[in-house]
């Protein structure tokens, strides 16, 4: 509708050089602000949508890190070690070497029983 109208008024005052530019920008102008309009929205439209997302992300970070804690607490209540628990070096000695004999005892007593299995 705009754009015939604009066609029509571009035929009508096309007379010489000058005026055909002076045409070509009062046809065009109005138009292409209706364009601007419409990308305009899009573009708003667009941003709302990433605003959006984004605080629902938020949300999903923090909900992570509230089941992290709780995680946490439970494993320390039952007395399960978790990721913040960093035992001091004496206590992490003393667990290298009950591992070296436990899992020693351990072959030692496999040991034992295929050779009890095969006497049979």
């Amino acid at each position: 509708m705009a754009i015939e109208e604009a066609l029509d008024t571009i035929a009508l005052n096309v007379t010489s050089g000058d005026n055909i530019i002076e045409a070509l920008t009062f046809g065009i102008g109005p138009a292409l602000i209706k364009l601007g309009v419409f990308l305009g929205g899009v573009g708003l439209l667009y941003l709302i949508l990433i605003l959006v997302r984004v605080y629902y992300e938020r949300e999903k970070v923090n909900l992570l890190k509230d089941i992290r804690y709780n995680q946490m607490q439970l494993n320390k209540h039952y007395g399960v070690r978790y990721t913040m628990h960093k035992p001091n070096i004496f206590l992490r000695t003393g667990r290298k070497i009950k591992d070296i004999f436990v899992s020693s005892r351990m072959k030692s007593d496999l040991k034992k029983k295929i050779k009890s299995k095969l006497k049979r």
